[in-house]
């Protein structure tokens, strides 16, 4: 709990914070899914780059950025 102090008070402060994340959640997990697939996951750093692309896609999506036909 003390690690995430900062996040906390942040969302306390800001009533513009969600509680959770559960809307990038739902963006990835089509992603998410067809994982075993990818071919960049067979070590840890390709799984992490993964990760980073996929968090700009989704935010990019979600703020129309750009439109979901062309990801």
């Amino acid at each position: 709990m003390l690690n995430r102090v900062n996040g906390l008070k942040a969302f306390l402060n800001d009533g513009r914070i969600e509680i959770d994340n559960n809307l990038a959640e739902n963006a990835i997990r089509p992603n998410v899914i067809g994982r075993k697939n990818w071919l960049l996951s067979v070590c840890e750093a390709g799984a992490k780059v993964n990760v980073i692309c996929l968090s700009i896609a989704e935010t990019a999506k979600t703020n129309g950025i750009v439109s979901i036909g062309t990801l």
